[in-house]
Protein backbone atom coordinates (compact mmCIF):
# COMPACT_ATOMS: atom_id res chain seq x y z
CA UNK A 1 0.00 0.00 0.00
CA UNK A 2 1.23 3.31 -1.13
CA UNK A 3 1.20 6.27 1.64
CA UNK A 4 -1.61 7.66 -0.33
CA UNK A 5 -3.58 5.25 0.50
CA UNK A 6 -2.17 4.94 4.00
CA UNK A 7 -3.50 8.79 4.33
CA UNK A 8 -6.87 8.20 3.47
CA UNK A 9 -7.55 5.13 5.21
CA UNK A 10 -6.49 7.21 8.45
CA UNK A 11 -8.49 10.05 7.58
CA UNK A 12 -11.38 10.65 10.41
CA UNK A 13 -14.76 10.53 7.94
CA UNK A 14 -17.61 13.07 9.47
CA UNK A 15 -21.12 12.52 7.72
CA UNK A 16 -23.78 14.37 7.59
CA UNK A 17 -27.66 13.83 6.67
CA UNK A 18 -28.19 15.12 3.15
CA UNK A 19 -31.95 16.20 1.30
CA UNK A 20 -31.47 12.89 -0.55
CA UNK A 21 -30.69 10.85 2.78
CA UNK A 22 -27.41 9.67 1.37
CA UNK A 23 -24.14 10.63 3.37
CA UNK A 24 -21.40 13.14 2.42
CA UNK A 25 -17.91 13.88 4.42
CA UNK A 26 -17.63 17.76 5.38
CA UNK A 27 -14.22 17.53 5.14
CA UNK A 28 -13.25 14.84 2.14
CA UNK A 29 -11.98 11.54 2.70
CA UNK A 30 -13.42 8.31 0.98
CA UNK A 31 -17.33 9.24 1.57
CA UNK A 32 -19.57 10.67 -1.05
CA UNK A 33 -19.33 14.37 -2.05
CA UNK A 34 -22.73 14.69 -2.71
CA UNK A 35 -23.94 18.18 -2.13
CA UNK A 36 -21.42 19.48 0.41
CA UNK A 37 -21.71 23.29 0.90
CA UNK A 38 -25.16 22.80 1.89
CA UNK A 39 -24.15 20.35 4.93
CA UNK A 40 -21.59 22.65 5.88
CA UNK A 41 -25.08 25.37 5.41
CA UNK A 42 -27.14 23.56 7.66
CA UNK A 43 -24.52 22.66 10.73
CA UNK A 44 -23.72 26.75 10.41
CA UNK A 45 -27.28 27.29 10.70
CA UNK A 46 -27.77 24.56 13.93
CA UNK A 47 -24.55 26.25 15.79
CA UNK A 48 -25.74 29.41 15.33
CA UNK A 49 -29.32 28.76 16.74
CA UNK A 50 -27.48 26.75 19.93
CA UNK A 51 -25.43 29.46 20.67
CA UNK A 52 -28.59 32.21 20.65
CA UNK A 53 -30.60 29.45 22.97
CA UNK A 54 -27.66 29.64 25.50
CA UNK A 55 -27.63 33.54 25.47
CA UNK A 56 -30.71 34.83 25.25
CA UNK A 57 -31.53 35.06 28.66
CA UNK A 58 -28.44 37.65 29.40
CA UNK A 59 -28.36 39.33 26.11
CA UNK A 60 -28.31 43.33 26.38
CA UNK A 61 -29.71 45.44 29.34
CA UNK A 62 -31.07 49.01 29.84
CA UNK A 63 -28.70 50.90 27.89
CA UNK A 64 -27.82 54.66 27.18
CA UNK A 65 -26.76 55.99 24.12
CA UNK A 66 -25.33 58.89 25.71
CA UNK A 67 -24.44 60.02 28.99
CA UNK A 68 -23.79 63.50 28.48
CA UNK A 69 -25.36 66.45 26.81
CA UNK A 70 -23.45 69.61 26.31
CA UNK A 71 -25.82 72.69 25.86
CA UNK A 72 -22.99 75.18 25.00
CA UNK A 73 -22.38 78.90 25.45
CA UNK A 74 -26.28 79.87 26.17
CA UNK A 75 -28.10 83.04 27.75
CA UNK A 76 -29.32 83.59 30.65
CA UNK A 77 -33.23 84.16 30.85
CA UNK A 78 -36.57 83.37 31.08
CA UNK A 79 -36.87 80.12 28.99
CA UNK A 80 -35.57 76.56 29.87
CA UNK A 81 -32.93 74.96 28.69
CA UNK A 82 -34.03 72.00 26.82
CA UNK A 83 -31.74 68.12 26.68
CA UNK A 84 -33.09 64.93 26.34
CA UNK A 85 -31.83 61.50 27.07
CA UNK A 86 -32.26 57.89 25.03
CA UNK A 87 -33.16 54.82 27.32
CA UNK A 88 -33.54 51.47 25.49
CA UNK A 89 -34.73 48.53 27.00
CA UNK A 90 -32.11 45.67 25.23
CA UNK A 91 -33.11 42.57 26.40
CA UNK A 92 -35.32 39.99 25.00
CA UNK A 93 -37.61 38.92 27.50
CA UNK A 94 -36.90 40.99 30.99
CA UNK A 95 -39.41 44.43 31.18
CA UNK A 96 -37.56 47.18 32.45
CA UNK A 97 -39.51 49.63 35.12
CA UNK A 98 -38.03 53.76 35.98
CA UNK A 99 -38.44 53.95 39.42
CA UNK A 100 -37.14 57.50 40.01
CA UNK A 101 -35.47 60.57 38.42
CA UNK A 102 -33.44 62.38 40.84
CA UNK A 103 -31.74 65.97 39.63
CA UNK A 104 -29.08 67.33 41.52
CA UNK A 105 -30.68 71.23 42.23
CA UNK A 106 -33.85 72.40 42.03
CA UNK A 107 -32.82 73.78 38.97
CA UNK A 108 -32.93 70.85 36.99
CA UNK A 109 -36.22 69.10 36.66
CA UNK A 110 -36.22 65.52 34.45
CA UNK A 111 -38.94 63.17 33.38
CA UNK A 112 -39.31 60.31 31.21
CA UNK A 113 -42.50 59.89 28.88
CA UNK A 114 -42.60 55.89 29.55
CA UNK A 115 -41.63 54.71 33.33
CA UNK A 116 -42.23 50.62 32.22
CA UNK A 117 -40.33 49.31 29.14
CA UNK A 118 -41.28 46.35 27.65
CA UNK A 119 -37.88 44.21 25.69
CA UNK A 120 -36.81 46.54 22.49
CA UNK A 121 -39.36 49.68 23.92
CA UNK A 122 -37.35 53.10 23.49
CA UNK A 123 -38.15 56.52 25.65
CA UNK A 124 -36.98 59.40 26.45
CA UNK A 125 -35.73 61.32 29.62
CA UNK A 126 -36.44 65.21 29.00
CA UNK A 127 -34.40 67.95 31.23
CA UNK A 128 -35.26 71.02 32.00
CA UNK A 129 -32.84 73.89 32.71
CA UNK A 130 -33.68 76.86 34.71
CA UNK A 131 -31.26 79.80 34.06
CA UNK A 132 -32.83 81.82 36.00
CA UNK A 133 -31.73 80.89 39.79
CA UNK A 134 -28.12 79.68 38.45
CA UNK A 135 -24.67 82.04 38.43
CA UNK A 136 -22.68 83.20 35.33
CA UNK A 137 -19.87 80.97 34.49
CA UNK A 138 -19.73 77.23 33.11
CA UNK A 139 -21.97 74.41 35.02
CA UNK A 140 -22.36 70.88 35.42
CA UNK A 141 -26.13 69.28 36.55
CA UNK A 142 -26.41 65.74 37.48
CA UNK A 143 -29.42 63.40 37.10
CA UNK A 144 -29.46 59.62 38.76
CA UNK A 145 -32.53 57.76 37.01
CA UNK A 146 -32.62 54.65 38.94
CA UNK A 147 -34.66 51.74 37.35
CA UNK A 148 -35.35 47.96 38.11
CA UNK A 149 -35.02 44.75 36.15
CA UNK A 150 -35.41 41.26 36.75
CA UNK A 151 -35.70 41.98 40.83
CA UNK A 152 -33.23 44.47 41.30
CA UNK A 153 -32.27 48.11 41.12
CA UNK A 154 -29.10 49.56 39.44
CA UNK A 155 -28.58 53.57 38.76
CA UNK A 156 -27.27 55.47 36.27
CA UNK A 157 -25.79 59.00 36.09
CA UNK A 158 -26.85 61.26 33.27
CA UNK A 159 -24.50 64.61 32.92
CA UNK A 160 -25.87 67.89 31.56
CA UNK A 161 -23.06 70.66 31.12
CA UNK A 162 -22.43 73.96 29.85
CA UNK A 163 -21.43 77.72 30.77
CA UNK A 164 -23.81 80.28 31.21
CA UNK A 165 -23.71 84.25 29.81
CA UNK A 166 -25.56 86.95 31.76
CA UNK A 167 -26.81 89.98 30.51
CA UNK A 168 -25.99 93.41 30.53
CA UNK A 169 -27.34 93.93 34.44
CA UNK A 170 -28.69 97.67 35.18
CA UNK A 171 -28.66 98.12 38.53
CA UNK A 172 -30.91 100.08 40.77
CA UNK A 173 -30.96 102.27 43.95
CA UNK A 174 -30.89 99.93 46.75
CA UNK A 175 -34.72 99.13 49.10
CA UNK A 176 -33.50 99.95 52.55
CA UNK A 177 -36.08 98.32 55.29
CA UNK A 178 -33.82 99.63 57.98
CA UNK A 179 -34.04 97.84 61.23
CA UNK A 180 -37.03 96.11 62.34
CA UNK A 181 -37.67 93.15 64.17
CA UNK A 182 -37.99 89.53 63.18
CA UNK A 183 -41.33 89.70 64.13
CA UNK A 184 -42.25 92.78 62.28
CA UNK A 185 -44.11 92.67 58.96
CA UNK A 186 -43.24 95.49 56.59
CA UNK A 187 -43.26 96.15 52.46
CA UNK A 188 -41.21 98.62 50.49
CA UNK A 189 -41.83 99.52 46.82
CA UNK A 190 -39.72 100.87 44.11
CA UNK A 191 -40.79 102.16 40.77
CA UNK A 192 -39.03 100.58 37.43
CA UNK A 193 -39.54 103.85 35.04
CA UNK A 194 -36.75 102.30 32.41
CA UNK A 195 -39.26 99.21 31.83
CA UNK A 196 -41.69 101.58 29.70
CA UNK A 197 -44.10 98.98 28.24
CA UNK A 198 -42.46 95.93 29.00
CA UNK A 199 -44.79 92.88 28.78
CA UNK A 200 -42.99 89.89 29.76
CA UNK A 201 -41.41 89.82 33.17
CA UNK A 202 -39.90 87.26 35.33
CA UNK A 203 -38.67 88.17 38.79
CA UNK A 204 -36.46 85.75 40.48
CA UNK A 205 -35.33 86.43 44.23
CA UNK A 206 -32.50 84.88 46.15
CA UNK A 207 -33.59 82.16 48.54
CA UNK A 208 -33.66 82.90 51.58
CA UNK A 209 -36.96 85.46 53.02
CA UNK A 210 -37.63 87.69 50.31
CA UNK A 211 -41.40 87.89 49.21
CA UNK A 212 -41.81 90.16 45.97
CA UNK A 213 -44.57 91.17 43.22
CA UNK A 214 -45.19 93.66 40.52
CA UNK A 215 -47.62 95.99 39.87
CA UNK A 216 -48.68 99.08 38.41
CA UNK A 217 -48.75 102.34 39.10
CA UNK A 218 -52.73 103.60 38.54
CA UNK A 219 -51.47 107.06 37.74
CA UNK A 220 -48.73 106.93 35.32
CA UNK A 221 -48.82 103.18 34.47
CA UNK A 222 -45.03 102.58 35.53
CA UNK A 223 -44.11 99.41 36.88
CA UNK A 224 -44.00 98.96 40.71
CA UNK A 225 -41.56 96.23 42.15
CA UNK A 226 -43.10 95.42 46.12
CA UNK A 227 -41.02 93.66 48.24
CA UNK A 228 -41.38 92.25 52.05
CA UNK A 229 -39.77 89.36 53.42
CA UNK A 230 -41.77 86.51 55.36
CA UNK A 231 -41.64 87.02 58.94
CA UNK A 232 -39.42 84.31 61.52
CA UNK A 233 -37.78 83.14 58.67
CA UNK A 234 -34.68 85.70 58.59
CA UNK A 235 -31.79 85.54 61.30
CA UNK A 236 -31.03 88.46 63.38
CA UNK A 237 -28.26 90.30 62.08
CA UNK A 238 -27.58 92.58 58.50
CA UNK A 239 -28.49 90.97 54.82
CA UNK A 240 -27.83 92.05 51.70
CA UNK A 241 -30.49 90.45 49.19
CA UNK A 242 -31.22 90.83 45.56
CA UNK A 243 -34.20 91.04 43.38
CA UNK A 244 -33.32 90.45 39.82
CA UNK A 245 -36.04 90.73 36.65
CA UNK A 246 -35.77 89.36 33.86
CA UNK A 247 -37.74 91.44 30.93
CA UNK A 248 -38.07 91.69 27.30
CA UNK A 249 -37.08 95.50 27.64
CA UNK A 250 -34.08 95.09 24.78
CA UNK A 251 -33.08 98.30 26.46
CA UNK A 252 -33.17 96.55 30.18
CA UNK A 253 -33.15 92.86 29.84
CA UNK A 254 -31.61 92.88 33.23
CA UNK A 255 -32.44 94.96 36.23
CA UNK A 256 -30.89 93.95 40.02
CA UNK A 257 -32.30 95.51 42.69
CA UNK A 258 -30.52 95.44 45.92
CA UNK A 259 -32.38 95.31 49.19
CA UNK A 260 -30.81 95.89 52.76
CA UNK A 261 -32.47 95.12 55.50
CA UNK A 262 -31.20 94.64 59.41
CA UNK A 263 -33.17 92.59 62.07
CA UNK A 264 -32.78 93.17 65.53
CA UNK A 265 -32.81 91.09 68.07
CA UNK A 266 -36.44 90.48 69.73
CA UNK A 267 -37.78 92.96 71.89
CA UNK A 268 -40.04 91.98 73.92
CA UNK A 269 -42.75 94.51 74.71
CA UNK A 270 -43.87 92.41 76.72
CA UNK A 271 -41.26 92.11 79.53
CA UNK A 272 -43.22 90.59 81.53
CA UNK A 273 -45.27 87.08 81.22
CA UNK A 274 -49.10 87.34 81.40
CA UNK A 275 -49.29 85.12 84.66
CA UNK A 276 -52.27 84.00 86.06
CA UNK A 277 -51.37 83.00 89.42
CA UNK A 278 -54.21 81.06 90.56
CA UNK A 279 -52.00 78.75 92.78
CA UNK A 280 -51.56 81.71 95.39
CA UNK A 281 -54.76 83.45 94.62
CA UNK A 282 -57.80 81.65 93.39
CA UNK A 283 -59.72 85.34 92.88
CA UNK A 284 -56.92 86.36 90.39
CA UNK A 285 -58.69 84.88 87.11
CA UNK A 286 -57.95 87.70 84.95
CA UNK A 287 -56.01 90.62 84.10
CA UNK A 288 -55.65 93.65 81.36
CA UNK A 289 -52.54 93.83 79.11
CA UNK A 290 -51.87 96.66 77.15
CA UNK A 291 -50.65 96.35 73.35
CA UNK A 292 -47.75 97.50 71.32
CA UNK A 293 -45.88 101.03 72.97
CA UNK A 294 -48.64 103.85 72.52
CA UNK A 295 -45.78 106.29 72.94
CA UNK A 296 -44.68 105.50 68.95
CA UNK A 297 -48.29 106.19 67.48
CA UNK A 298 -51.62 105.28 67.60
CA UNK A 299 -52.86 101.18 67.69
CA UNK A 300 -55.70 100.05 65.57
CA UNK A 301 -56.83 96.91 64.26
CA UNK A 302 -55.89 94.80 66.92
CA UNK A 303 -56.48 91.24 66.84
CA UNK A 304 -55.23 87.99 68.78
CA UNK A 305 -54.29 84.39 66.80
CA UNK A 306 -53.29 80.80 68.90
CA UNK A 307 -55.19 81.91 71.47
CA UNK A 308 -56.33 78.62 74.03
CA UNK A 309 -59.82 78.14 74.30
CA UNK A 310 -59.85 78.58 78.23
CA UNK A 311 -59.43 81.94 77.39
CA UNK A 312 -61.81 84.47 77.35
CA UNK A 313 -60.72 88.30 76.04
CA UNK A 314 -61.69 91.69 75.21
CA UNK A 315 -60.43 94.61 73.24
CA UNK A 316 -60.41 97.56 74.57
CA UNK A 317 -59.88 100.70 72.94
CA UNK A 318 -59.27 104.39 74.46
CA UNK A 319 -60.61 107.15 72.25
CA UNK A 320 -59.14 110.02 74.30
CA UNK A 321 -55.02 108.92 74.06
CA UNK A 322 -54.97 106.13 71.56
CA UNK A 323 -53.98 103.44 73.95
CA UNK A 324 -55.26 99.60 73.52
CA UNK A 325 -55.86 96.95 76.33
CA UNK A 326 -57.04 93.50 76.12
CA UNK A 327 -58.91 91.86 78.78
CA UNK A 328 -58.11 88.37 79.72
CA UNK A 329 -59.85 86.15 81.56
CA UNK A 330 -59.08 82.50 82.66
CA UNK A 331 -62.40 80.09 82.36
CA UNK A 332 -60.22 76.80 82.71
CA UNK A 333 -60.43 73.68 84.58
CA UNK A 334 -57.22 72.07 84.43
CA UNK A 335 -54.88 71.15 87.43
CA UNK A 336 -51.79 71.38 85.97
CA UNK A 337 -49.18 74.06 84.61
CA UNK A 338 -50.55 75.75 80.85
CA UNK A 339 -48.20 77.79 79.74
CA UNK A 340 -47.51 78.71 75.81
CA UNK A 341 -47.41 81.71 72.99
CA UNK A 342 -50.07 83.85 71.80
CA UNK A 343 -50.05 86.40 69.08
CA UNK A 344 -50.99 89.86 68.94
CA UNK A 345 -51.65 91.72 65.21
CA UNK A 346 -52.15 95.29 65.04
CA UNK A 347 -51.57 98.07 63.01
CA UNK A 348 -49.25 101.36 64.37
CA UNK A 349 -48.81 104.47 62.66
CA UNK A 350 -49.99 102.32 59.09
CA UNK A 351 -47.76 99.72 59.72
CA UNK A 352 -48.84 96.32 60.69
CA UNK A 353 -47.12 94.58 63.28
CA UNK A 354 -47.04 91.15 65.02
CA UNK A 355 -46.01 90.35 68.85
CA UNK A 356 -45.67 87.47 70.60
CA UNK A 357 -47.72 87.48 73.75
CA UNK A 358 -46.19 84.29 76.14
CA UNK A 359 -48.70 83.36 79.04
CA UNK A 360 -48.47 81.05 82.07
CA UNK A 361 -51.19 79.75 84.07
CA UNK A 362 -50.10 78.48 87.58
CA UNK A 363 -52.89 75.84 88.97
CA UNK A 364 -53.67 74.45 92.61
Amino acid sequence: MNCRARLQQSRPLFFLATDEGASSSCFGGAGPTVNRSRAQSRLLVVCMAFLLASTQFSFGQVEFPQSEFDLGVVKQGPDPLMATFKIVNRTLDAEARIVSVRSSCGCLSASAKDTVLSPGELTVLQLKVDTLTMRAGPFRKYVHVVYEQAGSEKVVQLTCKGSIVSPPVYRTLAVDFGEIRRDEIRTKGIRLEMLGNAESLDVVAEKGPLKYDITRDTSDGAHVLLVSFEENKISVGRHRLSVRIFSDCQDFPLIEVPVQITVLRDQALYPDTLVLDLASDPASISRRVRVGDQQDGHVSNVSLIDVPAQFDYQILYSDLEGDCFVQFQWRGHEKRLTHGNMYVIYEMNGVLRKDILPYCVLLN
